[in-house]
């Protein structure tokens, strides 16, 4: 008994350890999603201000734009409280921003060409892993905007394609193709943004709202006697070999297809039936019963383990103990 509420009180440290970064995750995901708001705003208000008379304006939007640029990118290496998986993007996107603001003020049309080339690439290396990154942590809790940033990613990168080819066409005289394939890069960017600030705020409202997905009176730590833990089933699949794959995973790590083994009963399952009509009695129905048992609480630990409930160290700690 008093290790059954050990492993309780370890799991629900685990729930809301997990719980907390993403509550962290998701109030840095506003913070950025305002500061681009800010920016934008900033921007365009010094853009209509220089454009009537007030070329002051648009130099301290300018500064302004700048400052919120380097605490976005900042907010960018403090995503994550676990590790510094979002520092290299951060400063990269810093780099690139500093650069990009260089840019306008340099008159040597070689220094501008480097200084636009190293802010492009630090802009690539920025978008790449930012963007991977934080649909990997999406995907943790259980949002699809993992696979929307997936598709931004591509969105962004078929722009740049777009302005690559318009300055090919321009250097092949093909104006008006370069003026019209511009024209809808141009327009892809602004698209972009909009994608930018949506995902940014509903990213965020999905990492404040996380919850563990585990089922209300399965969790096997907590009541493994429960009628309705003993009839959840797992969710995944064995394959014949014993491993037990995610229920996403085609192929099982022996190399066998999951649609090879659906089909197909494991050996281990075959024989306890072949046992169980062999010998019918109550000491052996009673043995059957506690392999069976032990099986199930293993592919349950098994899916608290894909799912990140449980640690390695943790499941390896539960398994050994239910092989003894």
């Amino acid at each position: 008994m008093e290790m059954n509420n050990q492993d309780t009180s370890s799991a629900a440290t685990i729930l809301d350890s997990k719980k907390v970064h993403f509550n962290y995750l998701g109030s840095r995901l506003n913070l950025m999603f305002y500061c681009s708001i800010i920016s934008l705003i900033v921007g365009v208000i010094g853009q209509i201000l220089s454009r009537t008379g007030n070329p002051s304006a648009g130099t301290i939007a300018g500064i302004i734009q700048i400052v919120l640029a380097l605490a976005y990118g900042i907010l960018i290496c403090t995503l994550n409280s676990i590790d510094d998986s979002f520092v290299v993007p951060g400063v990269c996107y810093i780099f690139a921003e500093i650069l990009s603001f260089l840019g306008d003020y340099t008159s040597s049309v070689g220094a501008l060409l480097l200084v636009l080339l190293v802010a492009l690439v630090c802009s690539l290396v920025y978008i790449f892993r930012f963007v991977n990154n934080l649909a990997d942590w999406l995907d943790i809790a259980g949002s699809y905007r993992g696979d929307s940033w997936r598709l931004y990613l591509k969105f962004f990168v078929a722009i740049y394609v777009a302005f690559f080819a318009a300055i090919v066409f321009y250097v092949l005289s093909w104006l008006g193709l370069a003026a019209l394939v511009l024209i809808l890069a141009a327009i892809g960017i602004i698209v972009l943004g909009i994608i930018q600030f949506v995902l940014l705020k509903s990213s965020a409202n999905d990492c404040l709202a996380y919850t563990p997905r585990v089922p209300q009176n399965s969790h096997p730590l907590s009541s493994a006697t429960n009628a309705s833990a003993k009839n959840a089933a797992p969710r995944g699949w064995m394959c014949t070999c014993g491993t037990f794959n995610a229920g996403f995973a085609p192929i099982c790590k022996c190399g066998k297809r999951k649609s090879e083994v659906v089909t197909e009963k494991p050996q281990n399952m075959g024989k306890l039936e072949n046992d169980q009509a062999v010998n019918q009695t109550p000491t052996r129905r009673d043995a059957i019963k506690k392999e069976q048992e032990t099986v199930r609480l293993l592919k349950e630990y098994k899916d608290l383990l894909d799912s990140g409930v449980l640690s390695q160290e943790e499941f390896d700690q539960k398994k050994a103990e239910l092989l003894k």
